[in-house]
């Protein structure tokens, strides 16, 4: 069994509980996920052996999860070795002419976000991600405007995005909060 849960809330949005009144004090959304079976993001032998047959058929790929990779695993594998695993097959994909979508969720522990960081988005073409995430992302990077990110300055979050591109070689990056959407692309005239 797996929990995939995502709940949006608005600002001054209230619910009660145990008798106390909580309010929110801004538009946000928690996600809640369990999933122990898929915590590797390991891809079955199978589809590794059999997705290559029929990739013409498939010529975009997205990968997510990330959020819910530990740092080391009870049996003493590391997010490295999952991540490292994972940027094997996705740069494979990549050389096949498919294009590679990683979605991110908020991704706690800094050593699978800088495994994402360092393995996988520079194997990938776009990213998607929102105003914590990119936080995130920007304290990893050095960016010292996490405070004008997290309340979506579009000049802070320009700034933050075009690093991340530059770092990471990323074509395009979709940036989504609950206030605007804002795209960073190689070729804008095709958005």
């Amino acid at each position: 069994m797996a929990l995939h849960w995502i709940f949006e809330f608005k600002k001054g949005q209230r619910l009660t509980l145990d008798g106390r009144i909580l309010e929110c004090p801004r538009d946000n959304r928690f996600i809640a996920s369990w999933n122990p079976v898929n915590s590797k993001l390991k891809i079955s032998s199978h589809f590794k052996d059999q997705f290559p047959k029929i990739v013409e058929d498939y010529p975009k790929f997205i990968v997510a999860g990330f959020h819910i990779m530990r740092d080391v695993y009870p049996d003493g594998e590391t997010v490295e070795e999952r991540l490292q695993e994972l940027a094997e097959f996705l740069k494979s994909l990549k050389d096949s002419g498919v294009s590679i979508h990683v979605e991110l969720a908020s991704i706690r522990f800094p050593r699978v976000r800088k495994g994402v960081l360092e393995m996988v988005l520079p194997v990938s073409d776009s990213v998607g991600m929102n105003e914590v995430e990119l936080s995130w992302f920007a304290e990893d990077l050095g960016i010292d405007h996490e405070d004008e990110i997290i309340r979506s300055d579009p000049e802070s979050v320009l700034k933050a995005l075009r690093v991340l591109r530059d770092r990471t070689g990323l074509s395009r990056i979709h940036f989504h909060t609950l206030g605007y959407y804002m795209v960073l692309s190689e070729r804008p005239e095709e958005e």
